[in-house]
């Protein structure tokens, strides 16, 4: 009978120009009665599953596909501000809140393949807190949550359509992938709460 024994991240890759790409999200391999899985690392997976079209939650807004797919290169800020149109005010407070509010100033915006477009992934020394996603007039703020702080967002008092997201995010070794859509101010204080609550956790 074969075991499927270890689970590795492998398979990433870096061209020439910079470019990134994980490895394919399921790589099998045998030896004997020994099968072993490679797959991504997680975080890798979440900037590319914030930059693809996501039904898994069932939301049709998480259908809305990333602004900048097919672009080679980093978005300008006009650009950024053309595609959010009326989400460009939030986009741009939310950002600021992390850096000024939560202590989150690192900045860096990912593409794993122009068939994905681009992410601003936020991070405090190096701990990536949030994949923000740029789409036609809204963005996803994307969350890798661990166990103690899914238990914590239980029980921080959130809407019941966001614990719903919650209890259908899908499930990996490295934690729970948790995606928001943003369209207006009212859909930000989930975000803000799964920020404090990452960092707490």
């Amino acid at each position: 009978m074969a075991n499927c024994n270890s689970l590795h991240n492998s398979g990433a890759s870096v061209s020439n120009n910079g470019t990134f790409s994980p490895s394919a999200a399921f790589t099998l391999a045998f030896s004997g009665t020994h099968l072993t899985c490679y797959g991504p690392a997680l975080r890798d997976v979440m900037i590319q599953d914030v930059q693809e079209k996501l039904p898994r939650n069932g939301s049709s807004t998480m259908d809305i596909p990333n602004a900048f797919i097919g672009k080679t290169q980093q978005p300008a800020p006009a650009e950024i501000a053309a595609a959010l149109g009326s989400a460009a005010p939030i986009w741009s407070d939310l950002v600021a809140w992390f850096a000024t509010e939560l202590g989150v100033p690192d900045q860096d915006w990912k593409s794993t393949s122009q068939k994905y477009g681009w992410t601003l992934v936020l991070s405090l020394k190096k701990r990536r807190i949030v994949y923000l996603a740029p789409c036609a007039g809204c963005f996803r703020a994307a969350f890798i949550l661990g166990d103690r702080a899914v238990v914590a967002a239980r029980n921080a008092g959130l809407p019941k359509p966001v614990l719903k997201l919650l209890d259908e995010a899908p499930h990996y070794a490295e934690g729970t992938g948790l995606r928001l859509m943003v369209r207006t101010a009212k859909d930000v204080p989930p975000v803000k709460k799964f920020a404090q609550i990452k960092l707490a956790n």
